[in-house]
């Protein structure tokens, strides 16, 4: 047990320590409980959530996450793997842009040049992560698949009004709806994705 400092943030962690053929790593695995953030995000319905996490199990979760309003997708997108699936799933959270919920998570910001994130998102799959979650926009084409390669379980982040058809391209079967209610209530869905 520890506490991470990152960027004036300190945050109460369990250190790992692995080991494998590949190599070694330090896992930083935030001690946050689960119940806070069920405080602040509403839970899918049962059907859901088991219907997640069987995916998840089957190793053929790949989603599309849309969100209404959209600063909720930005909001809720790194707290996704804790929330759906047992924390104690290895995840990396990637984004472009400064994001106040990267400091709430394990995170990775590309570069500024959306021609290098492929060859980056190519780089993290060594780490053999479990979930991916991405918070990218703009010629989903070009890095799309490269980030599925990132971790068997993956969430990427499309506005409402984007094509669907580079995720579906890129081998992604389903579409998360998230959408903020009245009273702060979320209201969840899980469709097929069609291309």
């Amino acid at each position: 047990m520890g506490e991470l400092s990152r960027a004036g943030i300190v945050t109460p962690v369990e250190a790992k320590y692995l080991s494998d053929e590949s190599g070694h790593e330090f896992l930083f695995q935030p001690t946050q409980e689960l119940s806070l953030l069920s405080d602040r995000f509403a839970l899918p319905n049962p059907g859901i959530m088991s219907e997640i996490r069987l995916l998840a199990r089957s190793g053929s979760a790949r989603f599309v996450v849309t969100a209404d309003p959209p600063e909720l997708g930005h909001e809720i997108l790194p707290h996704l793997p804790p929330l759906l699936l047992d924390p104690s799933w290895r995840s990396i959270y990637i984004n472009a842009k400064d994001q106040a919920a990267a400091d709430e998570a394990f995170s990775v910001k590309m570069p500024n040049e959306p021609d290098q994130w492929s060859e980056e998102l190519e780089a993290l799959r060594a780490f053999h992560f479990d979930v991916v979650t991405v918070d990218l926009t703009g010629n989903q084409s070009s890095w799309a698949g490269s980030a599925l390669d990132v971790a068997s379980v993956a969430f990427l982040l499309w506005q409402v009004d984007e094509d669907r058809k580079p995720a579906y391209d890129a081998g992604i079967r389903w579409e998360m709806h998230i959408k903020r209610e009245e009273g702060d209530h979320l209201e969840w869905t899980l469709e097929p994705l069609h291309g």
